[in-house]
């Protein structure tokens, strides 16, 4: 109809300005024309919208997770457990030096805070830092969530921060992955080295807590944004089905980071040699138990963790015996029984290892 009352108003138009037939002939055939190529355009845009129509109908729907339980945020490797591994709360910086964090040394002072002290050198004690990799094992979990979803566990931090940037009219395609890990393993000898070379950071009436920082663990929690969009739209990037309802991938995306340290401590040993020691305590166990219980500060855990196992520990054992003291004696009992006496002894060594929270805020100066 519009292009009618054109025609008709461009003709009346035309004989008013005294055009020829001819003339007007050639606009009409023009106009007719420019009609068919309009008409062409729309019917191909129609066509385009129900391809894209039909196409986004062959997509099968996606279930969206409500719940991500704590199993699902942990790597299968199970790296993470109770072995000295705690929540690092000030993670982020640290999330791209796990390498460069090994070795370093962190000392707990009478307000309780967690400071940083320099680092060792990991060659002068020969110690290779090691990463590990596993690339079947890389991607821990990826669903679709909504803005409705909750996390359990310790992911739930970097979690609520990335499902806070998601609106209702939205969905995440969320993917957690482990960025990497780092691992030293010092041994018995190498630690007692370290503990005699800071020696100045026993000293004092209150010697400080002191911690090797032995390893680094990080996750991502990366989301993509989808938001919806209508069917018959012309759709250039990746497309989901909700329910019926079409969300395509727009430019959002956001990551947070999950960080956890492993931190063994260092103990002052004592200026023994390895025989004097064995013959100290040996006689110690043939004391009371009130003696042995005094008397046992004379020697770090390590030293008495050697003398009752009658062998030097290793790095995996000390990590064990600093992280849960009760469950590694039911260990050692498994395999030979401790007399009473070694257990007083046993237990005032458990009692010199300092006891840090699962959630660790450590300061930098």
């Amino acid at each position: 109809m519009k292009l009618l009352l054109v025609l008709l108003g461009t003709c009346i138009s035309s004989i008013c300005l005294g055009q020829s037939k001819a003339e007007l002939k050639q606009q009409i055939a023009n106009l007719t024309s420019q009609k068919a190529t309009v008409e062409s355009q729309l019917q191909t845009e129609r066509k385009d919208k129900e391809t894209v129509k039909a196409q986004l109908e062959r997509i099968a729907p996606v279930e969206v997770d409500n719940i991500i339980t704590e199993e699902e945020q942990q790597p299968k490797s199970k790296i993470i457990g109770d072995a000295g591994w705690r929540i690092d709360l000030n993670g982020s910086k640290y999330k791209s030096d796990i390498l460069g964090q090994l070795g370093t040394i962190w000392v707990k002072d009478a307000s309780g805070q967690l400071q940083p002290q320099g680092a060792i050198s990991l060659s002068e004690y020969k110690i290779d830092p090691s990463i590990i990799s596993d690339d079947n094992d890389d991607i821990i979990y990826k669903k679709f969530i909504s803005k409705g979803t909750q996390a359990q566990g310790d992911g739930g931090t970097p979690f609520a921060k990335l499902a806070a940037g998601i609106t209702t009219d939205q969905f995440s395609e969320l993917s957690i992955s482990v960025d990497g890990t780092s691992l030293i393993k010092p041994q018995f000898a190498q630690l007692r080295k370290m503990a005699t070379d800071l020696a100045d950071l026993f000293s004092g009436a209150n010697p400080n807590k002191v911690f090797l920082c032995t390893g680094m663990h990080v996750i991502r929690y990366h989301s993509r944004i989808f938001s919806k969009t209508d069917a018959t739209a012309k759709i250039t990037s990746p497309v989901i089905n909700i329910g019926g309802t079409f969300f395509a991938q727009n430019n959002e995306e956001a990551n947070e980071f999950f960080v956890a340290r492993q931190l063994t401590e260092i103990f002052k040993p004592s200026n023994k040699t390895s025989t004097a020691l064995k013959a100290d305590l040996q006689t110690l166990i043939t004391q009371s138990e009130t003696v042995i219980a005094a008397s046992a500060k004379n020697y770090s855990p390590e030293e008495i963790l050697s003398f009752l196992l009658e062998r030097i520990p290793s790095n995996e054992e000390i990590i064990a015996f600093q992280s849960d003291a009760d469950n590694f004696l039911s260990k050692i009992e498994a395999i030979k029984p401790l007399s009473q006496k070694q257990k007083v002894l046993y237990k005032a060594a458990s009692t010199k290892i300092t006891l840090l929270s699962n959630k660790l805020v450590l300061l930098d100066k």
